[in-house]
């Protein structure tokens, strides 16, 4: 029970609900050859689960799927090397991209002519877009003039503007005054402090090192766009550039490696001003992007000859195109606007320099300082590229601005389902699509719901396997998380793996050894099992909690967290792994400090994923839990945005990535179960899968923040599988629809549809109290999904698995 005067708890186990869940041991509902516990004698045993008596026509049939099963499990450990259940999840890379690397795609854009506080209005600057889009990425120091900052800043490195250009490029200046004689990077013939010069057989850097040859010995891309550049590209070494205004803005022509070959000159290209069409269709594609792009605009877009304001007006309508691609939402992929040079002196000529897309650390602020040489220091890092000059090799590297590893797409999906579900047949299953000869199991029937339902992830879970401590959702067995595997592979899942404990670690240290000794085989047996596995250690690990006294400390929950890390890593596994934060069961920080809850870990893989379950309550909002509080749309809009703030505070301070675990619409917690205030007044289904008004509308704000975000959250949503008991007319007495929230056709009724059904649909639409629009639906997903609801982006509503039967 939720201990009084503490923070809200979430659900997730039988113990909260206010409607008893039926029980699982219904006839035929599991093989008892797969019950019970496999590692017996290693960790405290758990007590199989009874079946009802089976005909001898059954025995045997159940013999022969053993057979199967274990004829199957012989074949893939034996094809273990070069099977893809079974291969190592560290070794697939992407051509030319270094495991681990913080980003596999650049676009790096440059500006013109202005220092920092002409830019950020923060310090007197004129461009607002520019400056909340730092405000939400990452930004190079706080500054207070073009001369000052207090922390970190990005300076230019010489004047005019060719230097620098020359210098993000090459790692040399090209300026015969300032040195560039004595580095080999000096064009005698017009490079100098005072001017620049147009690209030609007298003003070249000849064949000078630069980054285009480091990035082609790495196999990698690149791609490279100037709104001024004519489409009868002249790039052909000449000494003239007719129509093309801003050459001096385009680094490559100045290098005649690039200059006198056909092959890399047809990757300089025309960019349409000012919408950019040619670069943003590129990103549409890993086909026809390049890991590095570049973009110069035109002498207007850029704020050369023109404002700021027209500048960031341009910015405006490009960078959310951009950051909304295929390859920023798909991929690793990382933005970089900066400005070529401000009003100042080298080395305190800061410009405004950021970091933008879904591996960057959300409202972040640098502390380091950082000048052009940095920008080549940083691709070196991140691509493991030898260092072109000494300037470069000098250089900080900006690595502080992204998070330590990253997965694009993030996970999104839905969790809830028994590991006990991947050898559970509750109902007339069709034919297994992942076991010939078989029914499709429940597991089965839920994923493939869920791929339907166009989401990646699903969230499995077993019971705590430790004494004196919480038992819930069944028993761990090998054979399960076998098939789950499978299951999870055949339709290309995320598949999180839970280990449903809440007070193994706040029950003394016999149960954490217990908790270790437990992971310890299970990690060791599927060390190499389908990459896209996620262990999920402990959920929402708290103390006191359930009737036990002990405590549990974020500095204790740490500890144990890296324990478990480093015996799996010791074990040499690759899989992502959950650390959940202190808060997602109870908590001494307030609702808008939660983000201090995350626990402090390293990985030596550096793949960690930190979560925070998320539940908006009535009895937690009646009781003042989440302060003053009304069981209004408002309330829980501004509750979902504290939620949200609290994630980017943690992938800010953590630099870890989120997959949040858990979240929902339920609308009560533990304590609301004996208490009159269950339910709410606008109730729209009871139960575990059951929603009211204000709890969905917390949810749907919830889902469209962290989809809209750009900063790659994912989640996974509670819940779904077959021990829901929320009614459903075309189940059997007692149990709910086979798919939970997910499912299309709920109430006594069948006229309501799962809140899973709604879930990012616009967050104003209105919820009558019975669903009255849809009360003539068929029982059937696809009438049911489509009659008054409508689709996200036409898309998530295609052919579904079968209707609840």
């Amino acid at each position: 029970m939720k201990e009084s005067g503490s923070p809200p708890r979430h659900p997730g186990n039988s113990s909260k609900r206010c409607i008893p869940k039926p029980s699982k041991l219904g006839e035929n509902r599991l093989r008892p050859e797969y019950s019970g516990h496999i590692f017996e004698g290693q960790v405290p045993p758990v007590p199989k689960r009874a079946s009802s008596p089976i005909s001898e026509e059954d025995r045997s049939r159940s013999r022969t799927r053993t057979l199967l099963s274990v004829v199957l499990i012989l074949l893939v450990v034996a094809g273990a090397i070069n099977g893809a259940l079974f291969s190592s999840p560290s070794t697939r890379r992407e051509s030319g991209v270094p495991p681990g690397a913080q980003f596999a795609y650049i676009v790096t854009i440059l500006m013109e002519n202005n220092g920092v506080c002409n830019v950020l209005t923060s310090c007197g600057g004129a461009a607002p877009y520019l400056t909340s889009l730092s405000q939400n990425y990452s930004l190079a120091g706080s500054c207070q003039s073009n001369s000052a900052c207090s922390s970190g800043g990005y300076t230019a490195v010489d004047h005019p503007s060719l230097p620098n250009y020359l210098s993000l490029f090459s790692g040399l200046a090209g300026d015969c005054r300032n040195g560039g004689d004595t580095t080999g990077g000096c064009m005698p013939s017009g490079g100098d402090s005072t001017s620049d010069c147009t690209p030609s057989i007298s003003c070249t850097m000849s064949g000078t090192v630069n980054i285009v040859d480091r990035i082609e010995a790495a196999g990698l891309t690149w791609k490279a766009w100037a709104e001024d550049l004519p489409s009868s590209n002249p790039c052909t070494g000449t000494d003239a550039y007719p129509g093309f205004s801003t050459v001096r803005h385009f680094p490559f022509f100045y290098y005649t490696d690039i200059t006198l070959s056909k092959t890399r000159c047809a990757k300089t290209l025309h960019a349409s001003a000012p919408d950019d069409s040619e670069l943003i269709n590129a990103l549409g594609s890993t086909a026809t992007a390049a890991n590095f792009m570049w973009l110069t605009p035109n002498d207007c877009d850029n704020m050369h000859s023109c404002t700021v304001s027209t500048g960031d007006n341009y910015l405006k309508s490009l960078i959310p195109r951009i950051l909304n691609s295929y390859i920023f939402k798909t991929q690793k992929a990382a933005l970089f606007i900066v400005f070529d040079e401000g009003e100042s002196s080298y080395p305190n000529d800061y410009t405004y320099a950021m970091w933008a897309g879904p591996v960057v650390r959300p409202g972040y602020v640098a502390t380091n300082g950082y000048n052009h040489y940095s920008f080549l220091k940083t691709l070196e890092t991140v691509w493991n590229l030898p260092p072109l000059q000494s300037t470069d090799s000098a250089a900080s590297p900006m690595t502080e601005f992204f998070l330590q590893n990253s997965i694009t797409p993030p996970p999104t999906g839905w969790g809830g389902v028994f590991l006990s579900e991947a050898d559970t047949f509750t109902r007339s299953n069709p034919s297994s699509e992942v076991f010939p000869g078989e029914k499709a199991s429940d597991m089965e029937m839920t994923a493939s719901r869920i791929v339907a339902l166009e989401y990646n992830s699903m969230r499995v879970q077993f019971s705590s396997q430790c004494p004196g401590t919480q038992q819930e959702d069944g028993p761990y067995s090998y054979a399960w998380l076998r098939r789950a595997v499978a299951v999870a592979q055949h339709f290309n899942l995320w598949l999180i793996v839970d280990y449903h404990g809440y007070n193994n670690l706040s029950t003394g240290s016999s149960n954490v050894e217990c908790w270790l000794s437990f992971w310890k085989p299970v990690v060791e047996n599927f060390t190499r099992a389908y990459p896209r596995m996620i262990w999920e250690p402990i959920n929402e690990p708290c103390g006191p909690c359930f009737g036990t006294a002990g405590t549990l400390s974020l500095d204790s929950l740490s500890a144990n967290y890296q324990s478990w890390i480093d015996q799996a890593r010791s074990l040499s596994d690759a899989h992502w792994i959950i650390v959940q934060n202190l808060c997602s069961y109870s908590c001494s920080y307030g609702l808008t400090s939660q983000w201090q809850g995350y626990p402090t870990v390293t990985d030596s893989q550096k793949r960690v994923l930190i979560s925070l379950h998320s539940y908006f309550f009535y009895d937690g909002c009646t009781t003042g839990w989440y302060g003053t509080c009304a069981w209004t749309n408002s309330t829980a809009a501004s509750i979902a945005s504290t939620y949200y703030q609290n994630v980017l505070h943690g992938m800010r301070t953590t630099g870890w990535p989120v997959l949040n675990s858990e979240g929902g619409a339920s609308y009560f917690s533990e304590a609301a179960c004996t208490s009159p205030s269950c339910t709410p007044p606008d109730t729209r289904l009871v139960g575990d899968a059951g929603y009211a008004g204000a709890s969905f509308y917390f949810i749907n704000a919830l889902t469209s923040d962290y989809d809209a975000s750009g900063h790659g959250i994912g989640w996974a949503w509670w819940p779904t599988g077959d021990w829901t008991n929320s009614p459903c007319p075309t189940t059997s007495s007692g149990g709910g629809c086979l798919y939970g929230a997910l499912s299309a056709n709920m109430g006594s009724a069948g006229s309501v549809p799962g809140w899973g059904i709604l879930l990012r649909l616009p967050v104003s639409l209105s919820l009558t109290s019975d669903f009255s629009a849809n009360s003539s639906a068929s029982n059937s997903p696809e009438h049911a999904t489509t009659d008054g609801f409508p689709s996200r982006g036409q898309l998530i509503y295609r052919t579904l698995p079968p209707a609840d039967i």
